[in-house]
């Protein structure tokens, strides 16, 4: 074989798609002292070969319509699934609230019974010892409501001397004060009225004199019945006692309430025979005088009296 031919090669066309062939063209390099490239002489005879390859839009579109294809059913088989198990939890779950309501009912109606019938046999008891106790006549001892007050309190006591001795102390700063006994105590009250609020003003004033104070809501009952008159009489009390408090805390107090107050009291028919009655009017009158006037001094007085009323009220 003749060195200076060049080598013989083949030209390979391919087809892509649609698009015209192109034609692949080899190259020899000679190894010769020139090194300069060989030219390539196309050959008479070519073998062509042409490759058809689908284009990549085609591609795309047949593997999504194939997805899609097999995911349909798939879809439709979950969400036939999924309600056929929202259903049956639906279901589950009435059977068994309607199992529990059967249950509980069941329980409660004997106890409803039990109640309903414990509830008239006490209502027919309470009827008999209704028709039993037979009214008490006006004046003769009845059984007394307590007196529930706002007080400032100056402190509690086991015994009567060491709650005198404080009350001589708080009467030295120009205030009122009184032993008041309860429960197997007795309590040092400066000041009384209806609310707490008044209580707490008063009691503020009082401490910036030097007395030691407390303001609270206290219960003041009766050692011993009384009569029916002198219930009437302390019914009267809250009203004076707030009114009077207002104005020794430097505060308008409501003249309309007072004469309302004062004029109850004066309709009042107590028997002569009935001692605390009539103490406890003639403390309470002589309140109402004292804070009508309007002036701190005389609200000062008038809660002295009231402060006595409630020491007499507690005997």
């Amino acid at each position: 074989m003749d060195k200076e031919n060049p080598k013989k090669q083949s030209s390979i066309f391919v087809t892509i798609g649609s698009k015209p062939k192109k034609e692949l063209a080899g190259q020899e390099w000679d190894n010769g002292k020139k090194e300069s490239a060989a030219a390539i002489e196309p050959k008479k005879e070519e073998e062509e070969f042409q490759w058809l390859f689908p284009e990549k839009t085609e591609q795309k579109e047949e593997a999504i319509q194939q997805y899609a294809s097999m995911q349909r059913p798939a879809a439709k088989q979950a969400t036939g699934k999924l309600l056929i198990i929202v259903i049956s939890a639906v279901c589950v779950g009435v059977l068994l609230g309607y199992a529990l309501v059967k249950v509980v009912t069941q329980k409660e109606e004997p106890a409803r019974h039990a109640i309903l019938q414990e509830e008239k046999q006490e209502k027919v008891k309470e009827k008999e010892n209704t028709a039993a106790v037979p009214a008490a006549p006006k004046g003769k001892g009845t059984s007394l409501s307590s007196i529930e007050p706002a007080v400032v309190q100056g402190g509690v006591f086991s015994t009567k001397e060491a709650a005198e001795a404080v009350k001589r102390q708080i009467n030295g700063l120009d205030l009122p004060a009184e032993a008041v006994q309860q429960n197997g105590q007795y309590i040092v009250l400066l000041a009384t009225a209806s609310t707490v609020e008044t209580a707490k003003m008063i009691g503020e004033l009082y401490k910036a004199s030097g007395a030691d104070t407390y303001a609270k809501q206290v219960t003041v009952s009766s050692s011993q019945p009384l009569g029916e008159a002198a219930g009437e009489i302390a019914a009267l009390f809250p009203a004076v006692a707030e009114e009077s408090g207002k104005q020794v805390a430097g505060r308008k107090g409501d003249q309309l309430e007072l004469q309302k107050a004062e004029k109850a009291l004066t309709a009042m028919d107590v028997q002569s025979n009935d001692r605390t009655a009539v103490q406890l009017k003639k403390l309470l009158t002589e309140a109402l005088t004292e804070a009508k006037s309007d002036q701190p001094q005389a609200a000062k007085a008038a809660q002295e009296k009231l402060l006595a009323f409630l020491s007499v009220y507690s005997q």
